[in-house]
């Protein structure tokens, strides 16, 4: 390859099995968290449910309208011979298996050297992880998109070696397992196409392009289902819909100017940190060519939504059209992924490039040898830039409330500046020489860095945080009440207390109580359906549910079940029982609801009650 001046190595499949099993290990230390993770309740609850309608009966959230059809027929088979805890962990390893065999044969048709996937595999699993501006993943719990990416990358990769009939097929795939992670990806890669056009080798006309074809085909398993949620459903209820799912509940991932401003700024930098690397003329070639453009493709994508979320900030009813098809979901991706990989490729041929300037030394030309004012340069002027970065963020946070002091802000800072200077250095007119070796030293400093500093540094956290943790992250509570919730809802999954059929009123953040429970609940935050209709009845559900008027006759809303049961009546509750049907109510023990007279307790922890509803003629 161009720029690589070293022979791509033979294939040896023994090699090749050893790095993709480095790369799934770097992944199962960044995603490896305890069961049930994000998102897994909700697509294995919905797989499950898929093949056997009998679990969780008469539940709204399960028995509402299936959107990811492909991902429930080919993973939810497994429910009828797996318990829900180990699909989690065979959905797990097979989408990270996937990932590392897709991730090392895209690394090495750009970086052609063995063991390159790893450091690239590690980057990605940090910048993902740390400088994402949507709350973007490709790590983590089982769904649909967990999927698709694998195969994304499995059609970048035939992109770049030309191969277009396999793209597409590979793309159809990822779009039926996720049908906007496939589509933005088939956008991009017709950019690519545009942009590049003479450089195709496409076939002649008359030569029928079968991949195309089977790619759009299997992309209707995908698109199909995702066109007949809305179908039969007035206009009315569906732009309504829209403006709940993008405003009230997904705000974080699709309107940009209501994201962390802090995330928001990280993948800024991590974007011009990307642009200027890939603005670097050398070592270009066709591969890597069409691989920017791609990643070009992903950004343009991104300053769309941007355009559309600011540009119609006061029309809610077209942003909320437009803004609901995630707009940053590739972006958030693919730039970590442009890190990953250009990094490395200039690591390589910068580190040629010094081996040459160790010969010419050798052979008595010293000018290349900086004197002792650039190495303090070097070394220097990184470390008095960060900390006056975080200075100010540290600043920022003590007297800016809304302002969190992030460590990756002043180290993105850093690098823009390393780069400034390096710039300068290269360009710089009567010192050229005296400053070759010291550039070329800070360019491999700044390359080892972005590749393995921060994402080393954050490792062995990481690994902590997801290996070894004993609880859930979306636990209620997390660690510190999880033991007591997941006790009560055990003791709910078991017949002789309460019956299989029966439903609760849960908290509002009570994500895994079906998870544990086993048993059917009206509703909780997490659990949108995907459907216009189902959306709009979620909404005033959540507000049937979660807001109360307090003693001045003020709405208010409040998380805790146990403070919203305090301010309502018995009357107010048996007519929401009559409403959403509910038998019993799982909630914090404190405060007492003793007030209450149709409650009656039938289980008690340290803190959680377990209160069956009564009705008011079998009340004391």
């Amino acid at each position: 390859m161009t720029g690589l001046s070293m022979t791509p190595p033979k294939k040896n499949r023994r090699k090749i099995f050893l790095e993709i099993a480095g790369v799934f290990a770097i992944f199962y230390i960044f995603g490896a968290w305890t069961v049930p993770d994000s998102n897994e309740p909700y697509y294995i609850g919905k797989a499950i449910h898929f093949w056997n309608p009998d679990w969780i009966p008469n539940d709204s959230f399960l028995e509402s309208k299936d959107s990811h059809w492909t991902f429930y027929a080919v993973f939810g088979w497994l429910s009828l011979f797996l318990p829900p805890d180990a699909m989690a962990w065979t959905g797990r390893f097979l989408t990270w298996g996937l990932l590392a065999w897709s991730w090392q044969r895209l690394s090495f048709t750009l970086v052609p050297v063995r063991w390159a996937a790893i450091p690239t595999a590690l980057a990605l699993a940090y910048y993902v992880d740390s400088f994402h501006a949507a709350g973007e993943w490709i790590l983590g719990g089982v769904e649909g998109k967990s999927f698709a990416f694998p195969f994304v990358f499995f059609g970048l990769e035939s992109m770049l070696r030309g191969r277009w009939q396999r793209t597409w097929i590979f793309l159809g795939i990822a779009s039926a397992f996720h049908v906007l992670v496939g589509g933005w990806a088939v956008l991009a890669t017709g950019f690519v196409g545009l942009i590049d056009y003479r450089n195709l080798k496409l076939p002649n006309r008359f030569t029928i392009p079968w991949g195309l074809f089977a790619g759009g085909l299997l992309s209707l398993f995908g698109l199909v289902p995702a066109l007949l949620l809305d179908h039969g459903t007035s206009t009315e209820i569906v732009r309504n819909a829209h403006q709940i799912y993008v405003f009230e509940r997904l705000y974080h991932h699709l309107v940009p100017y209501q994201f962390v401003w802090t995330n928001l700024m990280r993948f800024v930098l991590l974007a011009i940190v990307w642009i200027v690397i890939c603005r670097s003329k050398q070592y270009k070639n066709q591969r890597l060519r069409r691989f920017e453009l791609f990643i070009w493709g992903t950004l343009i994508l991104f300053l769309i939504g941007i355009s559309t979320a600011y540009g119609f900030r006061n029309n809610r009813v077209l942003s909320a059209e437009i803004l609901r098809f995630y707009w940053f979901r590739l972006s958030d991706v693919f730039v970590p992924v442009g890190i990953a990989m250009g990094t490395l490729r200039h690591f390589l041929t910068t580190a040629q490039k010094f081996q040459t300037l160790k010969k010419l030394q050798n052979k008595g030309f010293n000018a290349y040898f900086p004197p002792i004012s650039g190495w303090l340069v070097l070394f220097g002027v990184p470390f008095c830039v960060y900390l006056f970065f975080d200075a100010v963020i540290f600043y920022q946070r003590i007297y800016f409330s809304n302002a969190a002091a992030e460590s990756g802000i002043p180290w993105a800072l850093t690098l823009l500046v390393c780069w400034g200077l390096l710039v300068f250095a290269k360009r710089f007119p009567n010192c050229r020489t005296r400053f070759e070796t010291f550039r070329i030293w800070g360019l491999l400093g700044l390359y080892a860095v972005i590749l393995f500093y921060a994402p080393l540094d954050s490792l062995k956290l990481l690994g902590d945080a997801r290996t070894y943790k004993a609880y859930s992250r979306i636990e209620p509570g997390h660690s510190y009440t999880a033991y007591y919730w997941i006790d009560a809802c055990r003791w709910i999954a078991d017949p002789k207390n309460t019956p299989k059929t029966a439903k609760f009123w849960v908290p509002r953040e009570g994500t895994t109580f079906k998870w544990h429970a086993r048993r059917s609940d009206i509703g909780t935050w997490k659990n949108v359906p995907q459907d216009a209709e189902g959306i709009v009845r979620w909404q005033k559900m959540m507000h049937d549910l979660f807001y109360y008027r307090n003693e001045n006759g003020q709405l208010c809303e409040d998380r805790s079940l146990t403070i919203l049961l305090w301010w309502k009546t018995d009357e107010e509750i048996e007519q929401l029982r009559l409403q959403y049907g509910f038998e019993y109510i799982l909630c914090s023990a404190y405060p007492e609801l003793s007030h209450h007279k149709t409650f009656q307790v039938v289980y008690a922890n340290e803190l959680y009650k377990v209160y069956k509803i009564l009705p008011p003629d079998k009340a004391k």
